[in-house]
């Protein structure tokens, strides 16, 4: 294998490997934060993606895209019966005042409650969630998956990674696979005089002392 072709390969599982540390880090942390804290965000076109008790959760809803039509037609309402009250002058001072009130309402749904940002509140039932759970009718569908599996499966799976590029490192300098002893000047059929492990690649010559 020629020098380019093995640090190419280095870099990738040095990629992998602190990568999926840093991943599974970050999934316990949100996981963690998720008992007690919801993440959510929605949209007019009805798409609603949540973090909560565990669980990532997606849904998708007809009503949802109505509400926000609704909203929106709401506050031409008010804006219209704000203009007709303020119209009237000063008999209509404290009606104005109550659709100034109104009309504020309704542009701050309109502007944040489908505006697709990402919003936190503190969740007033704490817990958590272990298994899968979905539902489908006429107005729509959600989906919501639980953090613990993919964590559990990363977390298993990590070991394993870390000890194969452990492995792969040592062979390629020079040393053995199972205890880091240095196999310079062994011929590549010598058992480990440390360990006593078999050389991986009896094949190939190991590189000669200096």
């Amino acid at each position: 294998m020629n020098p380019r072709t093995r640090n190419i390969r280095k870099r990738i599982r040095k990629t992998i490997k602190w990568g999926g540390a840093a991943a599974t880090v970050l999934l316990l942390v949100v996981w963690v934060v998720s008992i007690r804290w919801v993440v959510w965000r929605r949209d007019a076109a009805g798409n609603h993606l949540y973090i909560e008790h565990g669980r990532v959760c997606y849904s998708f809803s007809r009503n949802e895209h109505d509400g926000y039509l609704s909203s929106r037609d709401r506050l031409a309402e008010c804006r219209e019966y704000e203009a007709i009250l303020r119209s009237k002058g000063e008999a209509e001072r404290e009606w104005v005042r109550f659709a100034e009130w109104y009309t504020q309402n309704a542009e701050h749904t309109v502007a944040t409650a489908y505006d697709g940002d990402w919003k936190k509140y503190v969740s007033q039932n704490p817990g958590c969630w272990f298994w899968f759970d979905w539902n489908m009718d006429s107005s729509g569908w959600s989906i919501k998956a639980p953090m613990w599996m993919p964590l559990v499966l990363m977390a298993c799976l990590l070991p394993i990674i870390w000890r194969h590029d452990r492995r792969v490192s040592r062979r390629e300098q020079g040393r053995c696979e199972h205890c880091g002893y240095s196999r310079h000047g062994l011929s590549a059929t010598a058992v480990c005089p440390e360990c006593g492990a078999p050389p991986t690649t009896p094949n190939v010559t190991a590189p000669a002392s200096v």
